[in-house]
């Protein structure tokens, strides 16, 4: 679990703003940053440290969920980006918080490495982030 992974990382402050992990580093962000894109390739596990993200996929939506989407100036904003797709949109399916973490599955696939959702940040966030080869060698350790 991510919490095992932690375990194995270490921080050091070096000025207000920097935190450097031994296997891993921080990224802070701000609001609505798209940190993940469904279907692209994947090599980071984020744990989240501080603030929410919003976990999107492809959905099938009924008359009056897109009539209250074309209300959301948020989801404007999405579907100028990212636009329905064969009668689908990109639609918010659950909000992650501090504590829990994204972007295991992705690398976890040998074959594919695919991203399964589109994660945007809800607000100011931190995250510790891994990539790839140190994810697997600190799970290897299990």
């Amino acid at each position: 679990t991510h919490i095992e992974c932690c375990r194995y990382m270490t921080y050091s402050h070096l000025n207000k703003n920097e935190v450097l992990f031994e296997q891993g580093f921080i990224l802070p962000t701000t609001i609505n940053l798209i940190l993940v894109i469904l279907g692209s390739l994947g090599n980071e596990f984020y744990i989240i440290l501080a603030g929410s993200v919003g976990v999107y996929v492809w959905l099938e939506l009924n008359e009056q969920a897109i009539h209250e989407r074309m209300n959301s100036e948020f989801y404007a904003n999405i579907d100028e980006n990212y636009p329905p797709l064969n009668g689908k949109y990109l639609t918010e399916v659950k909000i992650l918080k501090a504590g829990e973490s994204f972007g295991e599955l992705a690398l976890l696939d040998e074959k594919s490495r695919k991203r399964n959702a589109t994660i945007i940040s809800k607000e100011e966030c931190h995250f510790c982030t891994l990539d790839r080869s140190n994810f697997i060698r600190i799970l290897s350790m299990f």
